[in-house]
């Protein structure tokens, strides 16, 4: 009986290996945040969140798209707006309806922000130049638009 020349140490190894060589390779992606900023009158809320993009203003869109879809699909904790506003369906929804939401995200959210303040422009590092934006967002407005265009209930 010929025995293999690799040992079960020198195989647990190789994997080990590969996996820490797979895990590596994935490209660096800034994540935004958005949380609770103030408390506000029922029906709107006010949040800061953050986004990268390579100027000023490419970034603040990030973060307003960031704020927007935490909103939709995520809720914010501790805010007027804790749930999903599409529901415990979010993402299936979300999906389901992505050309709406994507034109609603790059053309669409003006409307509903009453109040934008931009709180700057920096480098996280080289390569992840970001921003924070204050935001007062209409929730009923926001809710009563989804509703005409047949996304939610």
């Amino acid at each position: 009986m010929k025995l293999s020349p690799f040992k079960p140490i020198n195989i647990t190894l190789f994997i080990l290996l590969i996996l820490i060589s797979l895990t590596g390779c994935k490209p660096h992606q800034f994540i935004t945040r958005t949380e609770n900023h103030n408390v506000v009158e029922p029906g709107l809320i006010s949040i800061i969140s953050g986004g990268y993009g390579e100027t000023k203003d490419l970034a603040s869109r990030n973060a307003i798209q960031s704020a927007f879809k935490n909103i939709l699909i995520y809720g914010v904790p501790e805010s007027n707006q804790p749930s999903p506003m599409l529901g415990s369906s979010a993402m299936t929804i979300y999906m389901m309806k992505r050309r709406f939401f994507e034109d609603f995200l790059e053309n669409g959210t003006d409307p509903f922000i009453l109040k934008k303040k931009i709180r700057g422009f920096s480098y996280v590092d080289e390569q992840s130049p970001s921003t924070e934006v204050e935001l007062l967002i209409n929730l009923i407005a926001l809710k009563q638009h989804l509703e005409e265009n047949n996304i939610i209930r």
